[in-house]
């Protein structure tokens, strides 16, 4: 992280403009309600100036020159708009946040729910399984049954063509 030192120029009798530029410059990351002091004063300053006004003092102070151009922004109106866009950028910010958090909860609930529904599968295909496997067995043992019932009902006649030996 740089500092930025705004110190006065000696040469100067209008230091109002270094003076909100510099409070401008110190007081971004302030509480809100400080800052808030400090743009007032800033664009209450500001409408009172037109857009194209040349001020000597921040041109001074900042050693600008611009060739074969007329002046049209003051370093204020620009320190300015770049608070806005910093606050701008500040709350998108936020809600980037919000919304990143947002899809994590929503994340974690579809997980959840996922493992859910893998565990009532689970269950479903045991009782399923387990359903078959009784199936199969009352159905082996009804074969075996009618088998032996067969082979003692055949027992039973004797036939004369059928040899059970």
């Amino acid at each position: 992280m740089k500092k930025l030192h705004v110190d006065r120029p000696d040469n100067i009798d209008d230091h109002k403009e270094i003076d909100l530029l510099q409070r401008l410059a110190i007081s971004w990351e302030t509480a809100p309600d400080q800052l808030d002091v400090v743009v007032n004063e800033v664009d209450l300053w500001l409408r009172s100036r037109s857009d194209d006004s040349v001020s000597m003092p921040c041109i001074l102070f900042l050693q600008m020159s611009c060739a074969n151009q007329e002046f049209k922004c003051i370093p204020l109106r620009k320190a300015r708009a770049a608070l806005d866009d910093h606050l701008r950028l500040k709350d998108s910010e936020s809600e980037f946040d919000e919304t990143v958090e947002s899809l994590e909860q929503e994340i974690d609930r579809l997980e959840s729910k996922v493992v859910n529904e893998g565990h009532k599968l689970k269950v479903a295909y045991q009782h399923t399984i387990d359903e078959l496997q009784s199936y199969v067995v009352l159905y082996t043992v009804v074969h075996a049954l009618i088998f032996f019932s067969v082979i003692f009902v055949l027992r039973q006649v004797q036939l004369p063509f059928v040899s059970f030996s």
